[in-house]
């Protein structure tokens, strides 16, 4: 691929899934309102952890009817609650933390590719995994951090459901992700039984295909868990999670995701200076936020780029929420990215080598050729949280 045609694909804009205005509104003040009121009760970090709470769950709880929208809430939450109470029990425990987490990551990708719906679960898992052992700066994430993440979350639905009503989308008949799905994606999606899910996931582990995403992800991390170790002064915890949002289930080295990810960070510490460098009044600093979590929705399907714009200091504004955010702390972030890019970059670029290799030894030992790549179309599904 061309220079040409790799920054046309970074500056794509894509019209589809677009999120409506009750979708954007009801995330604005799913997150703004919470610091809002966080800070005036003097409790700022529980209004920053319920904004976590309210960032996960905004734009997803979608559907043509009330029970779809429940569903969507509920896939969209479990698996955030989950890492939520994983990082409480992790996180605070020396480099033992670093090397727990990096085993429940491996563990978690592994069993990902069981399913398609598991798969989107477990990514978003994995991220807000990471999200959540960064409140605590390094110490313990105490438990009571899990309330403020509910309530934020809960918030933010029952408040896109009712906005949805009011603008009378409900029951619209274009409603977008499951809703539009139809008969025949229902009918697929039910033909395949567990038995056979488990029978493919077993088969799958006994080519390096079944566990390439696994593996990578895992060394990816290890690597950014070892620079944190070596220089606990910077924050390579940012590392840790752009490894988890830049590696795919398929190796792509120097994709326009990567690329969308590293200059969106920039382009975001920029705006996170803006917000929470000149130390803003509260009402400043919770419109700020409210105002980044509205156009989150509106970006996420349109550019990946301007989307990781609006999410780095939507993420630093909760992660730092106990300290000043001075002009060095942010571009120690933009450092940490870089970093677990070319983290992804090196692990992605020797899975490549090493996957062409084991496929052309498997096509070479198998008749025909035609069995290498089964697995590999199973297994390295692009999944990403809904």
């Amino acid at each position: 691929m061309g220079t040409k045609t790799h920054f046309a694909q970074v500056l794509r804009w894509s019209a589809e899934g677009r999120a409506s205005r009750a979708e954007a509104l009801a995330a604005g003040l799913g997150m703004g309102l919470p610091i809002l009121l966080g800070g005036l009760a003097g409790a700022l970090p529980a209004g920053m952890a319920a904004g976590l709470g309210s960032m996960a769950v905004s734009a997803t709880v979608r559907g043509a009817t009330l029970g779809e929208r429940w569903q969507a809430f509920r896939a969209a939450f479990v698996p955030v609650l989950l890492a939520a109470a994983s990082a409480v029990l992790l996180a605070g425990h020396g480099q033992l933390s670093g090397v727990l987490t990096v085993a429940v990551v491996g563990s978690v990708a592994l069993a990902s590719s069981y399913s398609r719906e598991l798969a989107v679960a477990a990514t978003r898992y994995l991220l807000f995994l990471l999200i959540s052992m960064g409140l605590g700066g390094g110490a313990r994430v105490h438990a009571a951090v899990l309330l403020p993440i509910a309530a934020g979350a809960l918030w933010t639905a029952l408040l896109g459901m009712l906005l949805a009503a009011l603008a009378g989308r409900l029951r619209s008949a274009t409603a977008p992700v499951g809703a539009r799905a139809g008969p025949a994606a229902a009918a697929q999606a039910t033909a395949v039984t567990a038995a056979q899910r488990w029978r493919r996931w077993r088969q799958s582990l006994r080519q390096a295909a079944g566990w390439q995403y696994a593996v990578r992800l895992s060394l990816a991390l290890a690597a950014a868990t070892a620079l944190q170790w070596t220089w606990p002064a910077h924050h390579f915890t940012w590392s840790a999670m752009t490894v988890a949002l830049l590696t795919q289930r398929q190796p792509e080295p120097i994709s326009a995701r990567s690329t969308q990810r590293v200059l969106g960070t920039v382009l975001g510490v920029g705006l996170a200076s803006l917000i929470v460098g000149h130390h803003p009044a509260l009402w400043l600093l919770a419109l700020g936020a409210g105002a980044l979590a509205s156009a989150r929705p509106v970006l996420r399907a349109g550019n990946y780029l301007a989307y990781s714009a609006v999410m780095t200091p939507l993420i630093l504004l909760i992660l730092e929420a106990h300290a000043p955010l001075g002009s060095g702390l942010l571009w120690d972030r933009v450092a940490a990215t870089l970093a677990g890019a070319g983290l992804v970059l090196l692990v992605d670029l020797a899975a490549v080598r090493l996957l062409a290799g084991s496929a052309r030894a498997t096509s070479a030992a198998t008749t025909g050729g035609t069995t290498a790549g089964t697995t590999a179309t199973t297994t390295n599904r692009r999944d990403t949280p809904a």
